[in-house]
């Protein structure tokens, strides 16, 4: 039977090595900072520093990086208004274009019912060789401004009707809709023709 207190004599014994313990079966700790083919070092010291400059940027390269920056995010600016404008103006233009087809298709639809006027807008149809003038104001939502609101667009035009020849009609929608006359921000033409 084996004695607890005795050590077993088939263990290796474990040796606590301090940090720069020369003692035999201590490992030399300054082998392992050579570089791995092992050559030696180029100073006669071993724990000599290599000299790093300090990274980061001089305050030259943050001034020019700041002046491109600034360069850039001015000429945004300057075309963000730009861009704005031609958005609203495409939007401008798809509405009053609705409005006017509107229009044509409910004088169409009076010319086909031969009616005295369209239904929704009011618009008296001419007799042969006559010309009736159409003057609107028309609101956001597409009505009349005596429906109430505020008009947008200002629509006006003719509506002629030859013997013997296509009902033709013909529109010019202008906005703000109280704009004087040459003074107005956009237009939009229409131009149609029915058969009686």
């Amino acid at each position: 039977m084996r004695n607890p207190i005795q050590p077993d004599k088939t263990l290796p014994r474990i040796r606590i090595c301090e940090k720069e313990d020369a003692r035999p079966g201590c490992p030399d700790r300054r082998a392992s900072r050579l570089p791995s083919n092992n050559a030696a070092p180029a100073t006669a010291n071993p724990d000599a520093r290599q000299y790093h400059p300090p990274s980061g940027f001089t305050l030259t390269e943050v001034i020019v990086a700041l002046g491109i920056f600034t360069f850039a995010i001015t000429s945004l600016m300057g075309v963000i208004p730009f861009g704005m404008n031609q958005v609203l103006a495409a939007s401008n233009e798809a509405r009053a274009l609705t409005n006017m087809e509107s229009i044509r298709d409910d004088v169409s639809l009076a010319i086909a019912s031969h009616a005295e006027k369209s239904l929704r807008y009011g618009i008296t149809l001419p007799d042969a060789g006559a010309t009736t003038p159409v003057d609107l104001m028309i609101t956001e939502d597409g009505e009349t401004e005596s429906a109430g609101g505020r008009p947008i667009f200002r629509i006006a035009g003719t509506l002629t009707r030859t013997t013997g020849e296509p009902v033709r009609f013909h529109l010019r929608t202008t906005w703000p809709a109280k704009a004087p006359a040459g003074r107005e921000i956009g237009s939009v033409e229409l131009v149609a023709a029915f058969l009686p």
